[in-house]
């Protein structure tokens, strides 16, 4: 059996667990995603999208202008069982919405707080993706947020 290698150095030992940076393993879920986040290209698509898009694109719907300061992916990419398409939908700026802070955690961690003008919105993207990669014949996985049951409730 293979020992697999740590993605990071081992930590150094501070006496406290809370401090100590966690071992990701290169087949791990967390590691693909370090690894898309921590590349060059995601951080210059992060720049132009944010210049290109500076205003929370949800939030606007409602007649609200607050500023984004983060990018949400539409289709989670880290899903995909195919890393070449992980890395296409990573990159796609059509799979990606520019949002605030506080948007980006109604999405993630409490979408009952997003209103029915937002989250047909993100639906209406998100199928528009899903049909841009149908039509190319590429198959992708979509997964629900963890919180996607009680939004429809």
């Amino acid at each position: 059996m293979e020992i697999p290698q740590y993605s990071t150095t081992i930590p150094r030992t501070t006496g406290n667990p809370r401090r100590e940076k966690k071992r990701i393993f290169p087949d791990s879920h967390a590691f693909l995603v370090s690894k898309f986040y921590n590349s060059k290209a995601w951080k210059r698509l992060r720049d132009v999208l944010l210049r290109r898009n500076p205003i929370d694109q949800l939030e606007l719907l409602e007649r609200h202008v607050e500023s984004a300061t983060e990018l949400h992916h539409l289709i989670k990419f880290a899903d995909q069982a195919n890393e070449a398409i992980a890395w296409q939908l990573f990159l796609d700026d059509d799979n990606i919405i520019s949002v605030s802070k506080t948007t980006h955690n109604r999405i993630h961690y409490n979408s009952s707080e997003l209103t029915d003008k937002q989250r047909v919105k993100l639906k209406e993207m998100k199928e528009k993706v899903v049909a841009k990669y149908l039509l190319a014949g590429v198959h992708i996985i979509e997964t629900e947020d963890r919180n996607d049951n009680r939004s429809n409730q």
